[in-house]
Order: C-alpha cells, then sequence, then structure tokens
C-alpha cells in the first residue's frame, strides 16, 4: 500500500498548491513524461517482522516493537554514515527517510522499502542489498525475524496490532463498509511492486494496458502466499484474493483502461469519482470517506478545498492491478524472497521498456476484457501454472513472457553498457517454471512432508529461494 509522500516542515511540499482546473490534473501526469534515456525503475517491498521467541507479530511499542526495530535501523545508519530522517506522526516514529527512499509502516507493521527509482536492475540490486543488511542486522540485534510471504501465514486478525497512524485509523473504520477483506489487506498482506515510467499518453496507454493484460500471469509467477491461520488455504497466493474482496470501487481490473479513447483525461475521471479517505492539514488528517473527489475539487467540504497534494494522495488509495500516478506502478505480486525482488523489477523493465517485448507480450493476451482477467487471475492464485486461459496453459504463458522479457533487457543492454547482465535477474522465475512449481507449492510441499503439518516450521525455513 503506497504511503502519501511525508515532507519536513523546511522544505515544503511543492504540491501545495489549489486545483484551478481540470487541466492541472491533465497537466500533473504530463510534468512526470521523461525520455526514454531517462527511464527510471523502482521497487516497493514490505515483510512482516516477528520475534524470535514467540514467532508473534511485532506491536509497536512492545519489547521487541516495531519502534525500536525502526529506532534501531535508523541508529546502524547513522554509524554508516548514511542516516535517515525520522517520520513522525503525533511524535511517534513511523517511518525514515533520505532524499530518495523511504522505510515505512504498514497498518499491521510490515516494514516497506519505497526504494528509489534507478537506471539499472544492477542499482536496484544493490539497494535491496544494503536494506538488507542494515534491517537484518537490527533485527537480529533485538531478537526480530522476518518473513517474505504475500499472506502472514499464522495471525488472526487480532494478533496483530494496529500501527500509530491516522491514516490507518480512517481506513480501518471505512474498509468493512465496502468489503468483507479490507481489514485483512490491511494487517495480513505483503506485497512487491514495480514502478515505471512513460514517454508519452500514448506510451502510458500501451504499457497500462500491456501490464494489466499480463498481470495474472505475474500473480502465478510470484504466488507466495498459500496459507491462513496455520493451515493451507486452497490457494496459492491468498494475498490475491484478499484484493478480490477489499473494495471494488478501487480495486482490480478498471474497465476504463481498456476504453478506444484512454488517456490521462479518462483515468482522471475515474479517479474523480472514487470515494475519498483523507486529506492532510498541518500534519492531521481529516476523514474525507465517501466524498468523491470530483465533488471535492468543485465544491470543497469540511472547510476545505482542494490542493495537487490532496489529489496526489488520493492517487496512493487508488489499489487498481496497475495504477497511474507519476510512475506506472504494478501490483499484482506476492512478495518473496530478495532474489524475487530484483527479479520483479527485471521482469517489468523488460516487458515495458523496449517496444517491440511490450508488444509481443500485449498480443500474446489477445485482447482480453476485464471479465476474462478477473477470472484468469483467480485460476492463477488456486492453481498456479497449473491454470489454463482460453485453453492455454498458464505455464506456457509464463514461459514465453520470461522469454519475452530477457530479450528485451538484451535489447535495452545494447543501448547502455550499464544495463548488460541484467538477464540474469530473471533466473529465479525461470527456475520456477522449468521446475513448474511456484513458491507456494514448494511451501505446500515442506508443509506436508518436512514439517509433518506444523506451520511453526515456515519462520525458520524461509526464504526458499
Amino acid at each position: 500500500m503506497s504511503q502519501p509522500k511525508p515532507y519536513s516542515r523546511d522544505e515544503g511540499d511543492p504540491l501545495d498548491v489549489p486545483i484551478s482546473s481540470y487541466a492541472d490534473l491533465i497537466q500533473f501526469f504530463v510534468n512526470a513524461q521523461k525520455t526514454r534515456q531517462e527511464f527510471l525503475v523502482g521497487v516497493e517491498h514490505e515483510k512482516f517482522a516477528y520475534d524470535l521467541k514467540h514467532c508473534q507479530p511485532l506491536a509497536y511499542g512492545k519489547m521487541p516493537g516495531i519502534s525500536q526495530l525502526l529506532q534501531s535501523i535508523l541508529l546502524l545508519k547513522e554509524e554508516k554514515g548514511k542516516p535517515d530522517r525520522p517520520i513522525l506522526e503525533d511524535n511517534a516514529l513511523i517511518g525514515l527517510m533520505d532524499d530518495r527512499s523511504s522505510i515505512t509502516l504498514e497498518p499491521g507493521g510490515q516494514v516497506e522499502l519505497s526504494g528509489a527509482p534507478f537506471r539499472s536492475i544492477h542499482e536496484v540490486d544493490a539497494e535491496i542489498s544494503e536494506y538488507e543488511s542494515f534491517t537484518n542486522q537490527a533485527a537480529k540485534d533485538l531478537g526480530v525475524g522476518f518473513l517474505s510471504v504475500g499472506y502472514h501465514p499464522t495471525a488472526s486478525r487480532s494478533d496483530i496490532s494496529w500501527m500509530p497512524k491516522q491514516r490507518y485509523q480512517i481506513m480501518r473504520s471505512y474498509m468493512p463498509q465496502v468489503g468483507s477483506r479490507g481489514l485483512d489487506m490491511m494487517l495480513r498482506t505483503c506485497t512487491v511492486q514495480a514502478n515505471m515510467d512513460y514517454e508519452s499518453e500514448a506510451d502510458m496507454v500501451l504499457s497500462v494496458q500491456t501490464a494489466l493484460s499480463i498481470s495474472p500471469i505475474v500473480t502465478a509467477l510470484f504466488a507466495n502466499s498459500p496459507f491462513a491461520e496455520g493451515k493451507p488455504t486452497g490457494f496459492l497466493s491468498e494475498r490475491t484474493m484478499v484484493w478480490h474482496d477489499t473494495d471494488p470501487a478501487r480495486c482490480g481490473f478498471p474497465a476504463v483502461a481498456f476504453a478506444s479513447d484512454f488517456g490521462f483525461e479518462r483515468w482522471i475521471d475515474y479517479v474523480l469519482d472514487v470515494p475519498m479517505y483523507f486529506i492532510r492539514r498541518q500534519g492531521q488528517y481529516v476523514e474525507m470517506t465517501k466524498i468523491p473527489f470530483r465533488i471535492f475539487m468543485k465544491e470543497g467540504a469540511k472547510g476545505h478545498s482542494a490542493s495537487l497534494r490532496d489529489f496526489a494522495d488520493h492517487l496512493t488509495t487508488i489499489f487498481t492491478e496497475v495504477r497511474i500516478k507519476p510512475q506506472i506502478e504494478l501490483r499484482s505480486a506476492d512478495v518473496g524472497p530478495p532474489s524475487h525482488l530484483r527479479a520483479l523489477a527485471a521482469f517489468w523493465k523488460g516487458v515495458l521498456y523496449a517496444p517491440l517485448s511490450r508488444q509481443k507480450a500485449y498480443d500474446l493476451m489477445e485482447q482480453p476484457n476485464v471479465e476474462d482477467l478477473k477470472k484468469m487471475q483467480i485460476e492463477a492464485a488456486r492453481k498456479g501454472f497449473q491454470g489454463v486461459y482460453k485453453n492455454r496453459s498458464i505455464l506456457t504463458m509464463a514461459e514465453k513472457l520470461l522469454e519475452i522479457s530477457r530479450d528485451g533487457l538484451s535489447f535495452l543492454s545494447k543501448t547502455q553498457s550499464a544495463f548488460k547482465g541484467e538477464e540474469k535477474f530473471l533466473k529465479p522465475l525461470f527456475h520456477l517454471v522449468e521446475k513448474r512449481e511456484t513458491l507456494a507449492e514448494k511451501m505446500l510441499q515442506l508443509y506436508r512432508t518436512e514439517w509433518q503439518g506444523n506451520i511453526q516450521k515456515i519462520f525458520s525455513m524461509l526464504p526458499l529461494a
């Protein structure tokens, strides 16, 4: 779940300006366009923290706890000459940030790195390695472990403590009104997401339509959440199924993306009609649930008028499988081991940044409609590579997509020496399709054999790749 970008009191907020017209919203996206030579890739990923002694999720203020973990990371980074700035809310430490990235907290204490955007996957690789070194050392010092799976395998909702963030208090009250599993999404899921650039409106359209079309296959490739409350759920990606019953107004596959006239305006029109959660004023969150942004922009609400910052914050509450902010955010993967974080970034770069690869990936799906994609994603969440789409095996389609991505990375490596060798980051995914087995199926096999049905073994056995 993306976070509203924090700003210090000293630097201010460049988007803290009124929206004067609809054209301001279009310009917001136009301003984000880059030349292909400037394209970057960023990765956001989350993981569950737990105490090693009891294998229970960390609460915020306990010992060890989430607050203590953040403090430890902060001190370690200072000692290494890479200090972060603390992010505070009502005097509680809720995150860390530097000039390009941040460490933040999801509602149930999931620790998230919102990584910096980089030109090459090699740089993404280095960032992940550095982040893992700091977080793992802090965890070791405190007697804490991390679990990188898409859905918490043992905890019930009541086992997980809420983080002291105003945003989450608002969402906690609203979620049960629009779906039965919104609170599960907030407390018990972890994901990895890639952020990609676009050079024009037309380029954005092609990338969004392609990414949405192949998202169900990405769900299969990264399926890594077969357990809930200690038992198999019958799905390989329980996280995916949670999102199918969270909030239909803001989740899933937006039909507007496949309209013949799709572009910035159509996306904006869709977003404007989604109910808001909040706005931020003077460091406080003002509840705005059930008010569409379109109404807020025209009439104001609760004594406030709309700013571009409000619009940018509202975009972070749109949870479609692919969403458009100043970047294109790709959201269909369960989190997995570090090798799979790098693989996701490489996969999407190879598919979307090489135009021929992007076209091949789109053609592979034979122009699906929204209902096709919903059904296919549920099939992928349940059966992984054994699923079938239009009489074609998801496994075969995954193999083809990986080849397309690898060819795309190979093409890009010819344009800049810094990109050479990026194909190697796809190896974990090729290994899965060669074995015809997702990470979730590996865990299920262990659960039935070596673990002998004892789900607690998951805390000492992962990661698997």
